[in-house]
């Protein structure tokens, strides 16, 4: 069973509050990135500051995008998220869109060497995670239309438990998890296994 720090319940707590009072997609994302600043001061310290000197380097926010990059030793490379008011069939499309946009401009302006982004839709209780992929050879600019995103998880902040909502955390924004290699983990990790809606918080 995964821990949390000893504040974490109630940073919860008051996070997902703020989010429901949030009235833009901009500050939910400005809420989330609080969060995580809140989770990370109270995440073993030394432990994170060999593995990651300074947080705050890495993390950039503009308008409702939040990216996590320069991470070399992220477990499942850099992190993208758009967020939107709510994941409804048409704002899931538009993060979706703007998902792609992004990747595909990262990926024309460094080639040659390809960098393994995670994409996620959110609306701050609602993430959807996804790993971005093309048909196009490294190399080659990558447009718009020639991502793909390959749905790898999903999860309702409001719907699990704390321990569970911080391993998430850990997972996808701190990176100091490492997954235990079972058949499952390592399956989920590269695509291989379908994951359940219902089983992941959300549908």
């Amino acid at each position: 069973m995964e821990h949390s720090p000893p504040n974490f319940a109630g940073r919860l707590a008051k996070y997902l509050y703020d989010i429901s009072r949030a009235g833009s997609e901009a500050g939910r994302a400005f809420h989330f990135l609080e969060f995580v600043r809140g989770v990370y001061r109270e995440v073993d310290m030394e432990y994170l500051e060999r593995l990651h000197p300074d947080l705050e380097r890495h993390i950039k926010l503009k308008n409702k995008t939040l990216m996590v990059r320069g991470r070399v030793d992220a477990f499942l490379g850099n992190l993208i998220i758009e967020f939107e008011q709510n994941l409804d069939v048409a704002k899931l499309e538009e993060a979706r869109s703007q998902l792609k946009r992004y990747v595909s401009i990262l990926w024309s302006q460094n080639a040659k060497v390809r960098t393994p982004y995670l994409a996620m839709a959110g609306d701050g209780n609602n993430f959807i995670v996804y790993r971005p992929r093309t048909r196009i050879i490294e190399g080659n600019t990558v447009l718009t239309e020639e991502v793909l995103l390959d749905e790898i998880d999903r999860i309702d902040l409001r719907r699990i438990k704390p321990g569970d909502a911080f391993a998430w955390i850990d997972r996808y924004v701190l990176y100091r998890t490492r997954q235990s290699a079972t058949a499952e983990n390592i399956s989920r990790e590269f695509g291989l296994l379908p994951v359940s809606p219902r089983a992941l918080g959300l549908g």
